[in-house]
């Protein structure tokens, strides 16, 4: 197994042959954080959910969202791996419980996009901060240097994540607001 620690020193991941049940596709990426294990799993575990195997999974998952980002993969206009969604496992419960993720690998200007969900029974508890914030790490540890995210201008607990997550918001329009961490 490869250890690699990040220089902010706040998750820890590594690749490795991941034992949770939902995931098939080794070798996986994971991270590691308080309380959640990030893993990117490959292209077989994006299809096996779209066939609806899901295996240990918290009421609601996966949200529409999640299939979305399936379907995308398994189409093959969003890559798995590192650059690409990830499934969040509450480390308490092995459940999964909601899915983040970058839209695709830094641009030439070093910006990467990023986006997360969870199912409404795992909301409220500061798990999506805690994935946004290590995938945020992960991002400038890999040489991204601007973090962006988009949000529905109307919610609320979503823009209160990428808040704590130490975002700036750097764009409101009617229906969605555009929010930046530079490293």
């Amino acid at each position: 197994m490869l250890i690699y620690s990040g220089a902010r020193g706040k998750a820890r991941d590594s690749i490795a042959t991941w034992a949770h049940p939902r995931v098939w596709s080794n070798p996986s990426v994971r991270i590691t954080t308080e309380r959640l294990d990030l893993v990117a799993p490959g292209l077989g575990t994006w299809r096996a959910l779209l066939e609806g195997q899901v295996g240990p999974a918290i009421d609601g998952y996966p949200t529409e969202g999640d299939l979305v980002r399936a379907s995308l993969v398994a189409e093959g206009h969003l890559a798995a791996g590192e650059w690409g969604p990830w499934q969040l496992i509450e480390r308490e419960t092995s459940l999964l419980v909601g899915g983040a993720g970058f839209k695709g690998a830094p641009d030439d200007e070093g910006t990467v996009e990023i986006g997360y969900g969870l199912a409404a029974a795992a909301q409220g508890r500061g798990l999506a901060t805690e994935a946004v914030a290590a995938l945020v790490e992960r991002a400038f540890d890999r040489g991204a240097v601007v973090v962006r995210a988009e949000c529905d201008a109307g919610n609320t607990p979503s823009r209160q994540v990428l808040e704590r997550a130490g975002f700036a918001l750097t764009e409101e329009l009617a229906d969605v607001s555009w929010w930046v961490r530079t490293a």
